[in-house]
């Protein structure tokens, strides 16, 4: 079973409960949550990637954190989360032993990670975080 049709399917029936939230405030909604992850999943499809793709996730704690792995896992493709706190040589190491074919890092990670991103990367984005 795949963990995104918990998320696919609270979308449906909880559309407007409460998911996500940041400090004291809601910031998204079950049906917020899983359209995001679904709109995701098409995209990392539309970039070619095919199920068991590997999709690496250096982030720290944030929406777009979940945002990103439920769309992951919506594609089929598995996650490869990495711990934010470990130096740029150290990811670069996880990103080429991973196989990941693309990476979503948070603003500030993505420059601590280019310098040792490796060749089998494909595509690298930064989350834009509001």
């Amino acid at each position: 079973m795949n963990i995104a049709a918990w998320l696919f399917r609270a979308g449906l029936s909880h559309r407007h409960a409460p998911a996500a939230g940041q400090g004291p405030r809601i910031v998204r909604s079950y049906g917020q949550l899983a359209e995001r992850a679904a709109r995701l999943a098409n995209g990392l499809r539309a970039l070619g990637l095919k199920s068991g793709d590997r999709v690496a996730i250096i982030a720290k704690n944030c929406v777009e954190y979940l945002e990103t792995i439920h769309g992951v896992w919506h594609g089929g493709f598995a996650a490869v989360p990495a711990n934010a706190k470990l130096h740029g040589r150290e990811l670069g190491y996880i990103l080429e032993h991973s196989g990941a074919r693309v990476c979503f890092a948070t603003a500030g990670l993505d420059e601590e990670v280019a310098p040792h991103t490796p060749a089998s990367l494909e595509r690298a984005d930064r989350h834009r975080l509001g």
